[in-house]
C-alpha cells in the first residue's frame, strides 16, 4: 500500500478482485484519509450510474473480409478503460478465468463511428458494430481473440490469419492489432479474449471454444469472457 490507494486498486475492489486482506486495509485506509475516501465514493457513483444506463447494442459474427484497423484509435481505447472495472457484471468473475498471480488488464469494447463503449456480460450490440480488444500489460505478450456465436461456428477474429496468437507488446492502454465489424447473425455470442507470455497455437483454444464454458488455458496465460446479446 503506497501514501494513497490507487485508482487501479479501487477498480478493482469495485469488480470484487481484491483479496479479503486487500480489501480490509483499503478500507481502512479510506476511513482515515479525505482523498481516497472520495476517491472511492466517486468512483462507486460513477459504477452505479453506468450499470444503470442501458446499452443499445449486440455481437454478430464477423464477415469475410470485413476486418480493418483499430476504429476510434488508442485515445478511444484510453478513454473507455478508465470505466474497465466499472462495468463488469455480478454474474461475469473475471478473477475466475486468469491464472493465477497478477495478469494484464483485458478489455473488450463495441459501438460503430467511433464511439466505443466497455461491454460485459448481458450487453447488446446490433450488426454492422465494430468489436475491438484491449489492454493493459507491464510485459510482452501474446494475445487472440475468439467467438463462438448462436449459429455454431468459431471464429478467431484476433488474429484473422495465422495459426499462433498475435504479439501484443507491453504497454498500457493498448489495443490488440485488430478489429472486426460485425454481421446480422443473432443470438447469444461468446467471446473470450486471451492473453499469455508465449505464442501458444490457436487450434488448441478453438477446439475448446467449440466446446464452450471458461478455457483450460497453459500456465502464463489469461482470459477474459463475455458473453452477449445480438439483436438486430
Amino acid at each position: 500500500m503506497t501514501d494513497h490507494v490507487s485508482d487501479l486498486r479501487w477498480d478493482r475492489y469495485l469488480a470484487g478482485e481484491l483479496s479479503a486482506d486487500e480489501t480490509a486495509a483499503s478500507l481502512a485506509h479510506a476511513e482515515g484519509c479525505e482523498r481516497c475516501g472520495a476517491r472511492m465514493r466517486e468512483l462507486s457513483a460513477g459504477r452505479d450510474a453506468f450499470t444503470e444506463r442501458p446499452i443499445p447494442m449486440t455481437f454478430a459474427r464477423a464477415k469475410r473480409g470485413s476486418r480493418r484497423g483499430w476504429i476510434g484509435g488508442a485515445a478511444t481505447l484510453v478513454a473507455a478503460a478508465a470505466v474497465l472495472v466499472l462495468v463488469v457484471r455480478s454474474g461475469e468473475p473475471p478473477s475466475e478465468e486468469r491464472a493465477k498471480g497478477t495478469g494484464p488488464v483485458l478489455i473488450l469494447t463495441g459501438g460503430r463511428d467511433g464511439a466505443m463503449v466497455p461491454l460485459a456480460s448481458g450487453d447488446a450490440v446490433h450488426p454492422g458494430d465494430s468489436l475491438q480488444a484491449g489492454y493493459s500489460s507491464t510485459r510482452d505478450g501474446f494475445g487472440a481473440v475468439l467467438s463462438h456465436d448462436g449459429a455454431g461456428q468459431v471464429t478467431s477474429y484476433v488474429p484473422s490469419t495465422g495459426a499462433t496468437l498475435a504479439a501484443l507488446p507491453a504497454g498500457t492502454d493498448r489495443t490488440f492489432p485488430e478489429s472486426t465489424i460485425l454481421d446480422a447473425v443473432v443470438g447469444s455470442e461468446t467471446l473470450y479474449l486471451v492473453w499469455c507470455e508465449t505464442r501458444e497455437p490457436l487450434a488448441p483454444l478453438l477446439a475448446q471454444v467449440r466446446v464452450g464454458g471458461a478455457l483450460t488455458v497453459p500456465i502464463g496465460c489469461h482470459t477474459r469472457r463475455v458473453v452477449v446479446e445480438k439483436r438486430r
